[in-house]
């Protein structure tokens, strides 16, 4: 009764915000591809300092986003995670974290 009616309502309303409403077989498809990458390089032990960034890569670039939430998802728009990301590489913070 009430309970599946409310549960119902609040996976629906999970399902938009997420942005999976949007996906497309392609981000499904690559989506599938990058797992499988990084299952290569963790489980079969197949080239992981390769197929690792390329698999999380993957799966960053084929994020579906919700456009109607306001998310900042590109590598130039101010205080997104790509921006972050790319203030580490562009201002050299790696190497020192990694070495």
């Amino acid at each position: 009764g009430e309970f599946i009616n409310f549960l119902g309502n609040n996976l629906a309303d999970f399902w938009t915000y997420t942005g999976f409403a949007n996906a497309t077989v392609g981000h499904i498809v690559m989506i599938l591809i990058g797992l499988f990458f990084i299952y290569l390089a963790v489980a079969k032990e197949f080239e992981p300092m390769l197929l690792i960034p390329i698999g999380f890569g993957i799966l960053i670039g084929n994020i579906p986003f919700n456009m109607e939430a306001g998310l900042k998802v590109g590598i130039y728009e101010e205080g997104s995670v790509l921006n972050i990301l790319y203030q580490g590489v562009t201002s050299g913070w790696y190497p020192p974290l990694i070495f």
